[in-house]
């Protein structure tokens, strides 16, 4: 992709809004998932959404991602825990991946790139 050796067609790339709703659905269960993630999250973090770990980088990182999708409490069985949950999995897992690679692309194609995110709820 970096040096653009591909074919040059238009390209369609997304994420539904609930990417990873079925891990929220799961954890949101589980009162041990919830202490790691109100307690251990400068641990699990890195290891979960894969960046460097064990240093003040990664310790601000870990900070910011908790303050972001679950605020400043304990993360605990709510309907605000379960979109965080939801959201920080579709975004660190699914989501910083996709834009990464949409970029790239759209950089290198010399035809339309069209980058969408369904959230249609049936």
């Amino acid at each position: 992709l970096i040096h653009g050796r591909f074919a040059k067609v238009p390209i369609m790339l997304g994420i539904t809004e609930f990417e990873f709703g079925f891990v929220a659905y799961n954890a949101i269960r589980k009162q041990e998932f919830l202490d790691r993630f109100s307690n251990e999250y400068k641990r699990v973090f890195p290891i979960i959404f894969k960046y460097e770990r064990n240093t003040s980088r990664s310790n601000e990182i870990s900070t910011s991602l908790k303050q972001f999708y679950f605020g400043d409490g304990v993360v605990e069985n709510t309907t605000h825990t379960k979109d965080g949950i939801e959201h920080i999995y579709a975004d660190g897992i699914t989501g910083f991946a996709l834009n990464r690679a949409t970029k790239l692309i759209s950089d290198k194609n010399t035809e339309n790139t069209y980058y969408y995110c369904f959230t249609y709820k049936g």
